[in-house]
């Protein structure tokens, strides 16, 4: 999967410190992203549509708040993608509702505070599907479709509704990161789909396709609570 970040940044410090965060959050996931950085308005000048996916912006651009301006255009220009705003100033942070903002992080940067945006990010420019990418060709699986996901060696395991599995040379960690929020650990070793599991009785997940998944120790508190919380979102299911 490849990503392309722009960040608005005027503050040379912070550019290479958004830098240095987004590179090392990519990598772990083995995500190939591209970053270009913009210091003032050149960016609305070069636009055009989807030419990235994700905007990281400093909504106090040369301390008038430009950024937060700048950022309208841009949405009036077309621009329909993640927007991030970064910010020394939690008032800003309501600012970012009129933009449609995706979220906003206070200064400075970290790892972890970059992480949970990064990957709301990666949820919407997914849409609906996972794609595993074995340079002949692109394979499109429905989210909705994936039942579990196992690691056997360097390889995980992708087990769909159909019944057909497919196979990618990745990392589990790396898996998960581009999946949505109904997809939950449940051992060092595998993944569930919360909207697959027919009820866990001890440490067992028992899937929609008939096989049953252990759920480790240190994972069954947060399993219950992911599945727990879909029912309360769609007690039609429940």
């Amino acid at each position: 999967m490849s990503l392309r970040v722009a960040i608005l940044e005027d503050n040379n410090e912070d550019f290479e410190n958004a830098c240095l965060f987004i590179s090392e959050w990519s990598q772990e996931r083995g995500i190939n992203t591209a970053i270009i950085r913009f210091t003032d308005d050149q960016i609305l000048k070069t636009f055009t549509e989807d030419k990235f996916d994700i905007l990281f912006a400093d909504i106090d651009l040369d301390h008038t708040g430009s950024g937060f301006i700048i950022c309208r255009e841009l949405r009036e220009l077309g621009y329909h993608n993640s927007l991030v705003f970064l910010t020394n100033n939690r008032d800003y942070a309501l600012k970012g509702y009129d933009v449609s903002a995706a979220g906003y992080i206070l200064k400075p940067l970290s790892h972890d505070s970059l992480s949970g945006v990064m990957k709301r990010a990666i949820d919407t420019q997914l849409g609906n599907f996972y794609y595993i990418n074995d340079r002949s060709h692109i394979t499109q699986i429905a989210f909705d479709d994936i039942v579990c996901i196992a690691k056997s060696a360097h390889y995980i395991h992708i087990c769909t509704t159909t019944g057909q599995t497919y196979n990618e040379r990745t990392s589990l960690s790396g898996v998960l990161a581009k999946l949505p929020s109904q997809f939950v650990q449940c051992h060092k070793s595998s993944i569930i789909n919360i909207r697959h599991v027919e009820h866990i009785r001890g440490n067992n997940a028992y899937m929609s396709n008939g096989r049953s998944l252990l759920i480790g120790r240190s994972y069954l508190s947060s399993v219950r609570k992911c599945i727990s919380g879909a029912k309360k979102n769609h007690p039609a299911s429940a």
